[in-house]
């Protein structure tokens, strides 16, 4: 519950130190030049370095990658190693720029059209039948009597927590976390608790199967091995999860131990992850292997334990991967969390609404195997628009990402006893999936990603200390210079 309040404060916060924008957050937003340097002549790749995109793309395969010798200087497309600025955004706001500067080592930045597709039934029934045991029977995934009872029983112990309290005389520096159940509310939510039970079936209904039904959007199946697996498969998404699929991971758990009043799951049933992560890995390609998926990159690797729904103990221990496609720049991300402060981002909320589907894999592997898989959004590579096209030099990227910055921030700080930093950290240039304006259908397509955390500060309350620092991103089109306008997608 007190992460609840905390983020309350923390939009009370962000609507009092930022104004609304005037206009709208674009920069040079003409789809001539674009489009005019999309389709330019390639810039070309010295002979010793192996050609990583193909002159023609398959309706169905995705362009692949090797490694690659280094160019000749004089062909490759550079960049510094490191970028040091300070940005005046207001009198009394400063942007620092001490970022890394990270591009591709062979110097090539291909384009390529991608469209949205659907999984056909084929697909998802290979991925099935290859990682999942034969199914005996459909069970109709309603809460049992049993299950109800968890519940019950743990929300028992938290209202007594609540009723030992006041019985002390509510000592304020033994006020339990959360907000305070009264005996009031205790008893009309034993009596909703109470009716539930009552009208829980003792069993799930089973129904005997002997193969999966991917036209079902979700079922819930008893294997052949006894356990239980819900399958999600659908046009644009299939998984399972072998479990309850309450995915917890280790900064999950490490975080929750700062507050054990409060953790979504118990603690004290979290199992300490002992696979390796090379053991894991090694499961994983193997996998992808098995039902035929390839050109794909690890963007992040986290331990992780799959946590019971009742949240009292896990099932199973070992590594959750998410992977995204890699068109030989570097994956993206969608929410920054890897090494240390973050790897490869697309920003963690900055873009999240623009209106793109992203085509993610997530895989958990425990000790006897994958326990959980997830594919979404697959994409059909069309063509290779541009081989290399050619990118705005790195002065221009730099006066375009000042003028986008002091757009960006120019409104924070400025309420009463406001405060704010901003701290470029990382300049990443790869490949980002842009919408095409009036057209269903995206570009793959080099995007300069300027990774920055922020602190926010009103009064004795700081956004940053309370959940640790926020790590977001300002895309630009690395062809044309335009800034991306994450609502739109381009």
């Amino acid at each position: 519950m007190k992460r609840i309040i905390i983020l309350c404060l923390l939009c009370a916060l962000l609507l009092a130190c930022v104004p609304t924008p005037e206009q709208e957050y674009v920069v040079n937003k003409s789809d001539d030049v674009l489009e005019e340097k999309l389709h330019a002549t390639p810039i070309p790749v010295a002979e010793d370095t192996v050609d990583t995109v193909p002159s023609e793309v398959s309706e169905t395969d995705a362009p692949q990658t090797e490694e690659t010798a280094a160019p000749k200087e004089t062909l490759r497309q550079t960049f510094p190693a490191h970028w040091n600025d300070t940005i005046a955004v207001t009198d009394t706001l400063s942007v620092t720029i001490d970022a890394p500067v990270v591009t591709r080592a062979d110097g090539v930045y291909p384009v390529y059209r991608s469209k949205a597709r659907d999984f056909t039934q084929e697909e998802i029934l290979s991925i099935l039948n290859t990682l999942l045991p034969k199914p005996v029977k459909r069970l109709s995934g309603a809460m049992t009597k049993e299950m109800v009872g968890a519940q019950i029983e743990s929300f028992n112990e938290q209202a007594a927590r609540w009723q030992q309290w006041r019985a002390k005389g509510s000592p304020e520096n033994e006020r339990p976390d959360g907000e305070e159940l009264t005996d009031e509310e205790i008893a009309i939510i034993l009596d909703e608790y109470a009716e539930q039970l009552r009208l829980a079936p003792e069993r799930d209904e089973e129904q005997p199967v002997a193969e999966y039904d991917p036209t079902l959007l979700r079922a819930v199946y008893g294997l052949e091995n006894g356990k239980t697996v819900t399958v999600i498969a659908g046009e644009s998404m299939t998984g399972f999860s072998l479990g309850s699929g309450n995915i917890y991971t280790q900064a999950e758990h490490d975080r929750d131990l700062q507050f054990p009043g409060e953790a979504e799951y118990d603690v004290n049933g979290w199992l300490p992850v002992t696979l390796k992560r090379e053991t894991a890995e090694k499961t994983l390609w193997e996998t992808l292997d098995r039902i035929g998926v390839e050109g794909f990159a690890i963007v992040s690797a986290q331990g992780a334990n799959m946590i019971r729904s009742d949240g009292r103990a896990s099932e199973a221990s070992g590594w959750l991967f998410e992977l995204a496609r890699d068109f030989g720049g570097y994956p993206l991300e969608p929410s920054a969390k890897a090494d240390g402060r973050i790897k490869y981002a697309e920003g963690d909320g900055f873009e999240a609404n623009a209106p793109i589907p992203k085509e993610r894999i997530r895989i958990m592997v425990a000790e006897d195997g994958v326990v959980d898989f997830t594919y979404g959004s697959p994409k059909q590579i069309v063509r290779a628009v541009n081989e290399n096209v050619e990118l705005l030099p790195f002065d221009a990227i730099r006066e375009k990402a000042i003028n986008g910055l002091r757009f960006a921030f120019a409104g924070y700080g400025s309420g009463e006893n406001c405060q704010a930093s901003f701290t470029v950290f990382k300049a990443v240039l790869t490949v980002y999936t842009l919408r095409i304006r009036g057209e269903d259908g995206y570009y793959e397509m080099p995007c300069w990603l300027l990774l920055f955390d922020h602190t926010l500060a009103s009064g004795d309350y700081t956004f940053g200390d309370a959940l640790g620092r926020q790590y977001r991103a300002l895309v630009i089109n690395a062809v044309d210079g335009s800034i991306v306008n994450p609502r739109l997608g381009y």
